[in-house]
């Protein structure tokens, strides 16, 4: 492996992502990302969709990542800084690793998880799929025979280690399908779309519709008050006649009120 001279998490470690597979891209290529399909994975490589994020999320992930490789290191005794390698002869295989110590040949996976997921790690060294092959991918770089996948619970401030073992026909079968993917981009042929793309594609296209149609209608009737039209109803207010509208209603139910006193006094007398 060779170890690449960048700092993670910079706008140019963000750059040189774009022109690589990267273990959390390899869940997408594989088809079993709960978070991104391999086209989308395919439009973001090419700049043809913009990369979005949940920067809260990542900042926190981050956070935990460092408390985390804290814990670790105290705990094992051993310096695991963050680094990223590429493999020596896949150009596209490049891998950013959450902790890295070529003396010890240790190589470290971090994830902040939930405590579902947490519990099942601690009892039955349980580890979601789509990190496993991450893990499994960042093993191909490096070449090393085995790595450490750490769990952290924020709620406990606690991790757990698990040791896995190399997988070699479960890595044949990945690289085959990312050196698929490779070609893709490099000849800029969409993937096949899935399920899930046609679902994410359904339900962004039936936003622009609404969003379309209640704007169109806006234009149309916006001299009148209100619309109202097979079950959708639209009201065309200022802020002014909104206040009027409830200073009336206010009054409406004052008058109410006292109504209802007087006949209170009289069912009395």
């Amino acid at each position: 492996m060779e170890i690449i001279d960048l700092e993670q998490n910079t706008e140019t470690w963000l750059e040189s992502r774009k022109k690589v597979i990267g273990g959390s891209d390899v869940a997408s290529v594989l088809g079993i990302s709960p978070y991104k399909t391999r086209y989308q994975l395919w439009q973001e490589k090419l700049g043809k969709k913009e990369q979005k994020g949940n920067d809260f999320i990542f900042r926190k992930g981050h956070l935990l990542e460092d408390k985390s490789r804290t814990i670790y290191e105290l705990t094992y005794d051993i310096d695991v800084p963050p680094k990223i390698v590429k493999h020596p002869d896949y150009e596209f295989a490049q891998v950013s690793l959450d902790g890295l110590n070529v003396d010890y040949k240790k190589a470290v996976e971090f994830k902040f998880v939930g405590e579902a997921i947490f519990q099942k790690a601690l009892d039955e060294d349980f580890i979601p799929d789509h990190y496993y092959c991450q893990v499994q991918y960042q093993m191909f770089v490096t070449g090393y025979s085995n790595m450490d996948f750490v769990a952290y619970s924020e709620k406990r401030d606690q991790i757990t280690t698990i040791k896995v073992e190399q997988d070699v026909p479960y890595i044949a079968r990945m690289v085959a399908l990312c050196e698929e993917f490779w070609w893709e981009l490099e000849n800029e042929v969409p993937p096949r779309l899935t399920e899930a793309d046609y679902k994410k594609i359904g339900r962004a296209t039936l936003r622009r519709t609404i969003e379309g149609l209640k704007k169109a209608i806006i234009e149309e009737y916006k001299d009148l008050q209100h619309f109202h039209w097979d079950g959708v109803y639209l009201e065309f207010k200022d802020g002014n006649e909104e206040k009027e509208s409830s200073k009336e209603e206010n009054s409406k139910k004052e008058n109410s009120k006292e109504g209802n006193k007087e006949n209170s006094k009289e069912n009395c007398e």
